[in-house]
């Protein structure tokens, strides 16, 4: 399977494609012969795509840390907030009825 770098014909977008591989954004499927009249006129280049990946290198994510137990943290932060709100409701209790 022969896989080259044109300009497609009919929408006029750089793309790679093959005799099974139809052009991106249009969707024009190129025939084998039409793919060997491209590359003798020099309107195509060959490309292998096996390389061009391994030439970017290896696509790795990043590893996020994550702490294993999280929800502590969350059960602290609300422990915080309820003694907060009851602290305001002790408050307006003692200054409402003094």
């Amino acid at each position: 399977m022969k896989q080259v770098r044109i300009q497609c014909l009919n929408c006029g977008k750089l793309v790679i494609v093959s005799t099974l591989q139809p052009c991106f954004y249009c969707g024009r499927l190129y025939k084998d012969e039409e793919i060997d009249q491209l590359l003798q006129t020099n309107k195509a280049e060959p490309v292998e795509v096996e390389k061009l990946l391994a030439a970017q290198g290896p696509s790795v994510a990043p590893v996020l840390e994550v702490s294993p137990m999280p929800w502590k943290k969350l059960i602290l932060v609300m422990a915080a907030l309820f003694f907060l709100f009851f602290c305001m409701i002790c408050l307006w209790l003692i200054i409402r009825f003094i």
